[in-house]
């Protein structure tokens, strides 16, 4: 509610001939929040650049490639079979529905009853990972796989990425980076352990490239040094913004006064 008051004033301002370069929108986490104000200021036609990060695990290149790996390595569950041919353009929306109601009906319960149920196809994806040599190769290969999923709609044909999958190639390209990185460090052994724990910690910009002409959504730090003519504050509540100070994580002046 809250971001739509804010987006309904800035489109004013922008249609009486305010300048989005001038108008910022601060918030006290962008990271958790700053997703909501992009698609809210978006629906109204507002040029937006969020200066925030998501967790890899948050965008679908980033839930695919976890759900993969937990149903060659991990839980090998049905379920997370299906939630990675749930991932845009791994499989049809219907194929989906159809491997679903068959894991439902049937009560499968493992990866391996699931791709037998997949009408009798194998999936490319559990070939290659169960065909890499070694570890190093293993994480090429799921590095490589991480490409796939993102650039796969654009691999016959040339369309300009809109924002949503512009978000997934560049989470593919730093999960890919990461993974090829981390196959250049000898003795690695666990491969899949090491590579899920590497996708878990990672991060995506929800935004990349200039801000010219869009209004900022940033935090009170990165927008100190910067003048604009518009600045709205948002979550003026008690304990949000201002934040409560945290504890301190050592032992206080006055805790060691006390003990001594």
């Amino acid at each position: 509610g809250q971001a739509e008051q804010i987006g309904t004033e800035i489109a004013r301002l922008i249609a009486t001939g305010g300048d989005p370069d001038g108008i910022a929108v601060v918030l006290r986490q962008p990271d958790r929040h700053g997703p909501v104000y992009e698609e809210v200021l978006e629906r109204f036609g507002i040029p937006v650049a969020v200066e925030a990060r998501l967790p890899l695990h948050r965008t679908a290149v980033g839930r695919g490639l976890l759900a993969l790996l937990r149903a060659e390595f991990g839980s090998r569950s049905a379920d997370d079979l299906l939630a990675f041919l749930r991932t845009p353009g791994r499989a049809w929306p219907d194929q989906g529905d159809w491997l679903e109601r068959a894991i439902r009906r049937r009560r499968l319960r493992t990866a391996a009853d699931a791709v037998e149920a997949w009408r009798g196809r194998s999936l490319f994806e559990l070939d290659e990972l169960r065909g890499a040599e070694g570890t190093s190769e293993l994480l090429r290969t799921i590095a490589r796989l991480a490409r796939n999923v993102a650039e796969y709609p654009y691999d016959r044909q040339a369309p300009q990425p809109e924002r949503e999958r512009l978000l997934e190639l560049r989470a593919a390209a730093g999960a890919a980076t990461a993974l090829e990185e981390l196959a250049e460090i000898p003795g690695i052994e666990d491969g899949p352990g090491e590579a899920m724990a590497c996708l878990e910690a990672l991060e995506v910009d929800l935004w990349r490239g200039p801000s010219d002409g869009r209004v900022r959504v940033t935090s009170p730090y990165r927008i100190r040094a910067r003048r604009v003519r518009h600045l709205f504050v948002a979550s003026l509540q008690e304990g949000e913004f201002p934040r409560h100070d945290p504890e301190e994580p050592l032992v206080s002046e006055d805790a060691r006064a006390e003990l001594g």
